[in-house]
């Protein structure tokens, strides 16, 4: 019986768009859904993360931002307190609409330790603390989250979530990694870009047939301008990818694009 239900929760992962070496996080404390999905997590070839339940908001929302996880399950009474934030007001956007991602819970620290003035963009009136991360939540209540708010890309206007753009990168031949970044470009302010490291045992890698494949998936001011491959991420000590970093190496592509202009 534990045998189908691993196998009930791995097809359960694969169509929400998860793909091998994905982390899925787990605020279910020591409940009974706890084993079967760490289970499933590994029969799909994901990472599961447990998440201490004890854990007051803040504390969530750190472990939660240095692991990235594509998803992260929950118990019901934490589920009811997931929203999205937008506009000036910070009030609550519609399911689909992306905004500011809130928690809420029964407990909560007082604020950041000599820190006034993030505490107050942090803390909503109400007992809402908002996180810094973009989300949406769709029609079935599934939270989506798109990336940290100072990663968000604004390229000749349009907003570019760079979790949608790594989906697609991620999704190519031979990607093992992948990361969305925003460099300065002479027209629109910022370009996408995106920067790939291939497996081992990946095929030759084409920039302009990846940008092809991704043109039937993308919106087309997402498709990168750009996609260079590294040999190997730059990371932090958690494994992060650090993604200021490789914003300064590729600064300057373009460059030469704004040198040209009269």
């Amino acid at each position: 019986m534990q045998g189908f239900e691993t196998a009930r929760i791995a097809n359960l992962l694969r169509p929400l768009g998860l793909t091998p070496g994905d982390r899925v996080a787990g605020l279910l404390d020591k409940s009974p859904e706890g084993l079967p999905l760490n289970l499933g997590c590994c029969r799909a070839g994901m990472v599961y993360l447990p998440v201490p339940v004890e854990l007051i908001l803040p504390e969530v929302e750190d472990v939660l931002r240095d692991a990235e996880p594509r998803l992260a399950v929950c118990r019901p009474d934490w589920a009811a307190q997931l929203r999205g934030w937008g506009g000036e007001a910070g009030g609550a956007v519609p399911a689909g609409s992306v905004g500011m991602i809130g928690l809420r819970q029964a407990f909560l620290f007082p604020g950041y330790r000599r820190a006034p003035e993030k505490t107050a963009v942090s803390f909503r009136s109400d007992g809402w603390f908002i996180t810094g991360d973009f989300g949406r939540i769709d029609a079935d209540g599934h939270l989506c989250v798109l990336g940290r708010g100072t990663e968000l890309i604004i390229t000749g206007g349009f907003n570019v979530y760079p979790k949608e753009v790594e989906a697609g990168l991620n999704a190519l031949p031979g990607v093992q990694d992948s990361a969305a970044i925003g460099v300065p470009h002479p027209d629109f302010g910022e370009a996408v870009v995106g920067v790939v490291q291939l497996a081992p045992d990946a095929p030759p890698f084409s920039e302009e047939a990846a940008k092809a494949r991704l043109a039937g998936e993308l919106s087309r001011y997402k498709i990168p301008k750009r996609i260079a491959v590294v040999a190997e991420m730059p990371r932090n000590s958690l494994g992060k990818i650090r993604k200021t970093l490789l914003q300064q190496r590729f600064a300057a592509l373009f460059a030469a694009d704004a040198a040209e202009r009269p």
